[in-house]
């Protein structure tokens, strides 16, 4: 069938790329011609998963076709679907100037039966608009040409639509021509060969169903949050209010989220339509105006919650903002929470970095005239330099971040969350202070001053994956330097202790690092091979030297990179041991990971390989993205450690996702040491990679059940690995 698609936007691109996905002829019209142009290039103007893909695909086949020749489109398809926006006006109702003027050149230029589809969102009562400017044409033309109007509206979701068209749940179609209504049933025949999904209605019950299933939709939002404010006030919360009636089957689960409103270009405008749509009949709608002022309002929470929280005054604030697209999975900027909230924010004096992984080209637009406002690479480069977190958009990415890693770099650890993302309980375990909607305020307790028993010292940083890589039975030298200090000669007392060789060069221009870890009421003092200054040159250069002799002793090199200036010759460290032959192993930090060019393995987190290569929106493209700079630097393999997702091992055209055996509910164990170390060990004694990292893996899951240093001893991971 040949099918003529009049406006190549979100619906009218995606109609028209799903039409001939199935095998039609598809013709998109569009008078825009920079658009035509894009998508003749083989580019897309909106972000829509999975779309590129059918496009290319179809442009390829020969199936699909773009033009701004308005009789050439006219001409070649018997379905000719309007697609055309319908923006509201100020009176809220749908500006139907252009559904019309679709329809006044169809009339202008068809010389043959047409069945003309309105497919965009319109008021009750246009297919009879769009009837009569097409007779209007016709007869300024003198002409009798048969046609036929029909409603078909769609129920696409921004982030799914490729999936929505081709699985629909229904197909409304709204006709009286029974020459369309079998066209229209040809037509839609492919997407529904397991079950009927035809839903044939009169014209006018057709468009406001569309308006019906969106205004149902919004109340059901609205409502959750008028209850989640409610919870609030009497100390409930909100998620579980959600699943105890989203449990019964006549209320079901779907939009039954509270959070910061809701957005894009159907639920706001749509709403208000169908109120302006009651008004011109005569009626009202009191509910559906609640609605709309109910979303209003709550678009502003977040900003209130951030105002109440630094006393009312924000002058002088950053605020890092996660998220701007009105939804995830779609790069839509119309009528986003996040707007409001940073308007909201720099009227109130405070500037805004924001990060968003697709629409920050779309939000540097519909922003451009507002000042105070920034842009970040990463969700961690957002926080540089902020006063607190603001959460809007429910991007994957966002559900599982690196809370210590915001928490150390947050002015005041205060996370505002829009979309309930994240446990209470959990934020509070980590100190980090937590402003959801409808649930409990995590806030900031009284400041605690503990003593620390110095009884039970422990070695950090670098000294800790020393010590349990001779836990496992391993020869180890551990090579660094120290503060000529008391701390510093306790730590090699201890060193000694725990079987642990030392090369330490001691410096007096510095100080031995000592943290104090508290956990529960326990307390333990670290004392780290850590850098708070950076050595002096000479005993830089003469551990350098140490290096140099000592290396062809060993057979693994672990590389503890701080970031603090203590491995400044690391790229020369990497050279010296690959001509040895040596397995290099790089515990990284920063962004510059030129340094390790030439490793065998670097192990980054999830967090800090974020820093190096951006965000990612799903497996793929995180997977090409380590590859990518696996490939760049040269190394043997990428091991990027994931939290409670496990860990994923990248080499030379393969891929290998080792799942967590344990979940670590805060970041205190030191798992991150005892996987490099594991992996040296079993590096050294000669185990293959892909095993090896297996084997970390499963020491990690026991290092997460241990309190802070604690090692793990060859038994437990014999025991753990028999047990599978």
């Amino acid at each position: 069938m040949k099918i003529t698609i009049v406006g190549a936007g979100y619906v009218g691109l995606v109609s028209g790329a799903c039409f001939a996905e199935v095998g039609n002829e598809v013709l998109c019209l569009d008078l825009d011609a920079a658009k035509i142009r894009t998508l003749e290039a083989g580019e897309i103007p909106i972000y829509e998963p999975g779309l590129l893909e059918v496009v290319r695909r179809n442009r390829a086949a020969g199936r699909l076709h773009f033009t701004t020749d308005v009789e050439r489109a006219v001409r070649f398809g018997t379905v000719q679907c309007i697609a055309v926006g319908t923006p509201p006006g100020e009176d809220g109702s749908a500006d139907l100037q252009h559904v019309l003027a679709a329809a006044r050149s169809i009339g202008r230029h068809m010389t043959e039966y047409r069945v003309i589809v309105d497919k965009s969102t319109v008021p009750v009562g246009t297919a009879d608009k769009v009837r009569s400017a097409l007779a209007e044409e016709l007869k300024k033309r003198g002409a009798d040409t048969p046609f036929a109007v029909v409603s078909n509206p769609e129920f696409l979701k921004e982030g799914a639509a490729v999936e929505d068209f081709t699985r629909p749940d229904r197909i409304v179609v709204g006709a009286d021509d029974e020459r369309a209504i079998q066209i229209m049933r040809a037509l839609y025949a492919p997407f529904q060969r397991s079950r009927d999904r035809f839903f044939l209605m009169d014209v006018r019950s057709a468009e406001l169903t569309k308006y019906a299933a969106n205004a149902m939709l919004a109340t059901r939002i609205s409502f959750m949050n008028e209850l989640a404010n409610l919870a609030e006030r009497l100390g409930a919360d909100i998620e579980d209010v959600r699943r105890g009636i989203g449990s019964d089957p006549r209320i079901g689960f779907h939009f039954l989220y509270a959070g910061a409103g809701y957005g894009g270009s159907c639920f706001p405008k749509d709403v208000k339509a169908l109120i302006r749509t009651a008004q011109e009949a005569g009626g009202v709608l009191p509910l559906l105006e609640a609605v709309d002022e109910v979303n209003a309002a709550q678009k502003k929470v977040l900003a209130r919650k951030i105002l109440a929280r630094f006393g009312g005054k924000l002058s002088g604030r950053r605020i890092a903002v996660w998220g701007l697209a009105f939804k995830q999975n779609t790069d839509d900027m119309r009528e986003a929470s996040s707007r409001v909230l940073i308007e909201d924010l720099v009227a109130n004096g405070a500037t805004v970095t924001a990060y968003d992984p697709v629409a920050m080209p779309a939000a540097k637009r519909a922003l451009a005239g507002l000042a105070g406002i920034g842009y970040a690479e990463s969700p961690l480069a957002a926080l540089d330099g902020a006063d607190a977190l603001a959460v809007v958009t429910e991007w994957q990415e966002f559900r599982s971040p690196d809370f210590e890693a915001i928490r150390a770099r947050l002015k005041t650890p205060a996370i505002f969350d829009g979309r309930n993302l994240y446990d209470p309980a959990q934020l509070k375990r980590l100190g980090l202070e937590y402003y959801p909607i409808g649930r409990a305020a995590v806030k900031a307790g009284p400041i605690v001053k503990i003593e620390a028993d110095r009884t039970r010292e422990s070695p950090g940083g670098a000294a800790n994956v020393a010590v349990n890589a001779a836990a496992l039975g391993a020869s180890v030298t551990l090579l660094s330097v120290i503060g000529d200090d008391e701390p510093g000669h306790r730590l090699e007392l201890l060193l000694e202790e725990l079987r642990v060789n030392t090369s330490l060069r001691r410096d007096a221009s510095i100080e031995t690092t000592v943290k104090l870890r508290v956990i529960g009421g326990r307390q333990h003092q670290l004392l780290r091979i850590d850098f708070e200054k950076l050595p002096s040159r000479e005993v830089l250069r003469d551990k350098l030297d140490d290096y140099r002799q000592m290396v062809a002793d060993c057979d693994v090199v672990i590389l503890s990179d701080y970031g603090k200036g203590g491995l400044t010759h690391i790229s020369q460290m990497i050279e010296v041991a690959r001509e040895r032959k040596k397995s290099i192993l790089v515990d990284p930090k920063g962004d510059d990971y030129s340094r390790y060019s030439g490793a065998t393995v670097v192990t980054p987190n999830r967090a800090e390989l974020r820093e190096v290569v951006g965000s990612w929106r799903n497996e793929d493209e995180l997977t090409q993205k380590a590859q990518a700079l696996r490939e760049q630097l040269g190394l043997r393999a990428l091991l990027v450690t994931r939290g409670s997702e496990g860990m994923t091992l990248y080499e030379a055209g393969s891929r290998r996702h080792e799942r967590a055996t344990e979940h670590e509910v805060i970041d205190v164990s030191g798992a991150g040491d005892t996987v490099i170390a594991t992996l040296g060990v079993m590096l050294g004694a000669g185990m293959p990679l892909d095993e090896a990292v297996k084997v970390s893996n499963v020491a990690a899951g026991i290092k997460v059940l241990k309190f802070g240093t604690a090692v793990v001893q060859p038994k437990e991971l014999r025991d753990a690995l028999a047990q599978g």
